[in-house]
Formats: C-alpha cells, structure tokens, sequence
C-alpha cells in the first residue's frame, strides 16, 4: 500500500508523470513479502530523486484541481505511511498477541 501512496504522490503528483509502482491498494495473495518491500524501497528511492531534482518545499502541483506544496504532498505521504503502519502494527498484535512496549 505505501509504495501506491509513493508512487502516486511523487511520481505522478510532484513530478507529473507517471508512476511505476504498484498500481492499486490490493495486493495479490502470491506476491512474496520481500518482493512487496522491494517494490517500497523502489518507489521511496524514486520519491527521494524526485525531492532532490525539485529541491524547493514551496514547488507549486496540482492534484483534481487543487494546488498544493511539495511541503503539503510530504506530510500527506508521512500521514499515510504512518496511518498504514499504524495498521499494520494492529493485525500483527491480533496474531501474536504482543504490544509494542
């Protein structure tokens, strides 16, 4: 799910053009999770090249007609990767019964 959140953000959104992670919210039941954090490691390395080559918080996109900051679609993405995780950490607690304390 972050690399879609990566992907979709920075590539198409900051960089308009288009993005080459994982193209949906559903993830097939096969793929293997190291192929899973491959593919975010590839789209987070993507996002890092994006912010270098725009190198200004303040950078102008435009996403359904509404503008906004690269500084705005960071913290988007950050809210989205921590939410998700967030998640994560919940199912894993139901399984193994542990905090993380």
């Amino acid at each position: 799910m972050s690399s879609f959140v990566e992907s979709l953000w920075f590539e198409e959104i900051a960089a308009g053009g288009k993005a080459t992670g994982i193209r949906s919210m559903q993830v097939d039941p096969a793929t293997s999770l190291r192929t899973l954090r491959a593919g975010y490691k590839a789209a987070c390395r993507a996002s890092d090249q994006i912010m270098e080559a725009i190198a200004d918080l303040d950078f102008q996109v435009t996403r359904n007609g509404k503008t906004m900051s690269l500084r705005r679609v960071l913290l988007v993405v950050i809210g989205e990767t921590s939410r998700h995780a967030g998640h994560a950490d919940i199912i894993r607690e139901q399984i193994d019964g542990k905090t993380g304390r």
